[in-house]
C-alpha cells in the first residue's frame, strides 16, 4: 500500500519499519542529495500529481487518513480532531470540503521538526482532497441534456403539468438520466454535533396480527425511552441488511421506492422523558435510523408546545415528515417528486402500525409546509446543502391512549416567531448533484396548498374489520419487521375468496388501520388492478369503487365522462360483506411486442 501511495519511491525495511521509530527517513531516490520526503514541504509537483491521480479521485474515509498518519510516524494523540470529527466511521470525505477545512484549523502542529514536516504533509494532502471535493460539489443540469420545459407560472397549471410530462406512456417514458453511481446520495441522514440519544433495548411483547386490529385491546404503554425505543423499532427502524453480487443495502420497516429512502422524520417531545437531567426543554429530535437514536437537533419553547398539544392527554408527542427529493431524482429524474409523496404514504402508514403496537394512535394533523419549515428547521437553507434541502410534508400527533379521543387541532396564529433553537447542520449526502427545475418549482407550487381545514376535531373510534379473518395469527413484530419487496411469484392462480378479501381490506374505511392516520376530508383513492391469475377473473384492468351504492353511481357516472370511451364497465361479482363493486374496463392490457428499452443500471 505504501508503495502505491508513494509512487516511485524506495521503501527500505531499514528506512521505514510501519509504527517504528524511523518512519521519519522516507527517501526520494530522484533526488540526488537523498533528501527525505519529510523535510520537504510542500512535496514535489511530480509526487503531487501522482498523488492525486491515485488518491484524490476517490472519497477518503476517516481510517485512510489515520493510515496516512500512522504511515508518517504521527502519534496517535494528534489522531483526535479526525476521530472526533468522523464519529460513525464514514470518514472526512463524505463530510465535505468545509470539514477537512474545520479540520485542519483545529489540528495542533507538534514543535518536532520531524513530526512538524509530517503533519504539514497530512495538511497538503487534505489540501488536496479537500479541491478534489469542492470540484464536484458544482451541480448539472441534466435538462441541458432535453429541451426545456415551459413551465406555467400558475401554480395550478404547473401541478397538472407535472401530472402529464410524468406520466408513464406505452412509447415513452418520463426524463432521467442513466443511473450515475458516483453521485449516489447517502440513504442515512445526521447533524454531527448534535446531543445524541441512544435508544435501548426493551422487553419483548408478544401480540398477534388480528389483535393489533382490535379497539383497546392493547393496554397502552408509558412514555418512556424504553418505550419510544420500540415503537420507532416497528415503525421507522432498519429491519434487515441484504446482500447480493458483492453489494449490500439496508431495508427498513416502511416500504421505499427504489429502496430510496427519501423520508426524515423528527420527534418532539419533552426531553425529561428520554434523559434524566433535561431540565425542563423540549426536543426536537431527528431519528437516525442507522444506529436507531435520537439527534437533538433543536429545542423548543415548552410555552409553544403545550399550545400545540392543547386538549390531548398527557405525554402526547408531534412527529414530522419532511422528503429529501435528491435522493430520489438521482435515480428516477423527473418523477422524483411522485415517489417521495408516495413514500410519505408508506410511512405514515407504518407510524399507525407502530403506534398500535404500543396501545397508541397516531393521526395526521397539519400539512402547512411554512408551519413545518418553522418548527422542524427544515426553512434554515445554509443548514443543507442547497441541493439536499428537506422538503417539509406532514405532521403528525402520537397520543398514549387506545380509547376515543376528541380534540381539536389548531395551528397557532403566531408560529412566525422563533419558538425553536436549532443547532447542528445536515450532513451532505453527495458529491456530485443534479438540479430539475420542474421538482423545484412543484415544491414552490405546493407550498401553499393545506388540503385540511384550519380546526380539525380528530381520533374517532376505531371499529374492528367485522367477521374479517386473517388467515394466520403470527406475532405482529414478525409481520411487520418482517416485511419484504415482493420479486417474483409462483405461476399458481390465486383464489377467488382470497382476492375477495383483499378487496375488503382495501376497502376505504377510515375507521381500519392504518386509514385511520387521515381525515374524511380527503377524497378516498379509486384502485386500479392488472389481474393475471385469478380464479373466476379473466386477465384484464379492473377498478375498485369505494363508498355507498348512490355515491358509487354517481362517481362511476363522472368517471366513465373523464376516462378512455372504450373502457367496458362491466360489473363484476366479487360477492363478500364489505360491498366491495368492481367494474371491469379492459380484457386485455398487455403489450404483445415491448417499445421501451430494458432498464439499465437498475442496481449495480
Amino acid at each position: 500500500k505504501c508503495s502505491r501511495q508513494f509512487g516511485e519511491v524506495d521503501l527500505h525495511q531499514n528506512i521505514f519499519v510501519m509504527g517504528g521509530t524511523n518512519s521519519s527517513s522516507i527517501k526520494d531516490h530522484d533526488d540526488p542529495s537523498n533528501q527525505t520526503i519529510l523535510s520537504k514541504s510542500p512535496l514535489p509537483a511530480k509526487r503531487v500529481k501522482f498523488l492525486k491521480d491515485e488518491e484524490f479521485s476517490h472519497t477518503w474515509s476517516l481510517q485512510d487518513v489515520l493510515d496516512w498518519m500512522r504511515m508518517l510516524g504521527i502519534p496517535d494523540r494528534f489522531h483526535q480532531p479526525f476521530i472526533a470529527g468522523c464519529i460513525d466511521g464514514e470518514g472526512i470525505g463524505h463530510l465535505g470540503g468545509p470539514c477537512i477545512e474545520q479540520f485542519l484549523s483545529e489540528l495542533t502542529i507538534p514543535e518536532d521538526p520531524q513530526l512538524r514536516a509530517a503533519m504539514e504533509f497530512i495538511c497538503h494532502l487534505l489540501k488536496e482532497q479537500k479541491k478534489f471535493q469542492d470540484s464536484l460539489m458544482e451541480p448539472t443540469s441534466p435538462e441541458e441534456k432535453f429541451v426545456p420545459h415551459k413551465l406555467p407560472k400558475d401554480s395550478h397549471d404547473l401541478v397538472q403539468f407535472y401530472h402529464n410530462v410524468t406520466k408513464h406512456y406505452v412509447d415513452h417514458g418520463s426524463r432521467s438520466n442513466s443511473v450515475n453511481w458516483a453521485a449516489q446520495p447517502k440513504c442515512f441522514r445526521r447533524y454531527y454535533g448534535s446531543p445524541y440519544i441512544s435508544l435501548p433495548d426493551f422487553p419483548s411483547v408478544t401480540i398477534s396480527w388480528s389483535d393489533l386490529h382490535q379497539p383497546c385491546s392493547i393496554t397502552p404503554s408509558k412514555v418512556t425511552l424504553p418505550s419510544i425505543s420500540r415503537f420507532l423499532h416497528h415503525s421507522l427502524a432498519v429491519s434487515a441488511l441484504k446482500e447480493s453480487h458483492g453489494s449490500s443495502w439496508t431495508l427498513r420497516v416502511p416500504p421505499s421506492s427504489g429502496g430510496l429512502h427519501p423520508t426524515e422524520a423528527y420527534v418532539i417531545m419533552p426531553l425529561e422523558n428520554l434523559i434524566d437531567d433535561a431540565s425542563n426543554e423540549i426536543g426536537v429530535c431527528h431519528y437516525s435510523a442507522k444506529d436507531h437514536g435520537l439527534e437533538v437537533r433543536g429545542k423548543m419553547k415548552r410555552q409553544f408546545f403545550e399550545s400545540l398539544t392543547a386538549g390531548f392527554p398527557e405525554n402526547s408527542l408531534l412527529i414530522g415528515l419532511t422528503s429529501v427529493h435528491w435522493r430520489e431524482s438521482w435515480k428516477y429524474g423527473e418523477r422524483a417528486f411522485r415517489y417521495t409523496h408516495l413514500d410519505i404514504g408508506h410511512v405514515i402508514s407504518s407510524l399507525t402500525y407502530g403506534c398500535a403496537m404500543m396501545g397508541w394512535r397516531f393521526q395526521i394533523v397539519t400539512e402547512n409546509v411554512n408551519f413545518l419549515g418553522k418548527i422542524l428547521g427544515t426553512d434554515r437553507v445554509d443548514d443543507f446543502n442547497l441541493n439536499e434541502v428537506e422538503d417539509p410534508a406532514v405532521l403528525g400527533i402520537v397520543v398514549p391512549e387506545s380509547r376515543d379521543v376528541e380534540a381539536v387541532w389548531k395551528i397557532p396564529e403566531n408560529f412566525s416567531e422563533n419558538f425553536v433553537e436549532f443547532s447542528a447542520k445536515g450532513n451532505l449526502l453527495s458529491f456530485q448533484h443534479e438540479n430539475w427545475e420542474i421538482i423545484s418549482e412543484m415544491c414552490r407550487a405546493t407550498a401553499d396548498s393545506e388540503t385540511l381545514p384550519k380546526d380539525i376535531r380528530i381520533f374517532r373510534e376505531i371499529s374492528t374489520f367485522g367477521n374479517f379473518q386473517y388467515p394466520w395469527e403470527k406475532d405482529a413484530s414478525h409481520v411487520i419487521r418482517g416485511r419484504r419487496s415482493a420479486l417474483g411469484f409462483r405461476r399458481i392462480s390465486m383464489k377467488f375468496h382470497e382476492f375477495s378479501q383483499i378487496l375488503g381490506r382495501l376497502d376505504f374505511n377510515l375507521n381500519f388501520l392504518p386509514y385511520s392516520a387521515i381525515f374524511p376530508e380527503i377524497s378516498p383513492l379509486y384502485l386500479v388492478y392488472f389481474i393475471f391469475q385469478v380464479e373466476n377473473l379473466k386477465p384484464g384492468l379492473y377498478i375498485q369503487l369505494r363508498g355507498n351504492l348512490d355515491e358509487i353511481s354517481a362517481e362511476k357516472r363522472n368517471l366513465q365522462e373523464m376516462m378512455d370511451q372504450n373502457f367496458l364497465w362491466e360489473f363484476v361479482d366479487v360477492s363478500n360483506e364489505n360491498q366491495v363493486i368492481v367494474f371491469k374496463l379492459k380484457s386485455n392490457f398487455q403489450v404483445e411486442t415491448p417499445v421501451l428499452p430494458p432498464p439499465r443500471d437498475v442496481r449495480r
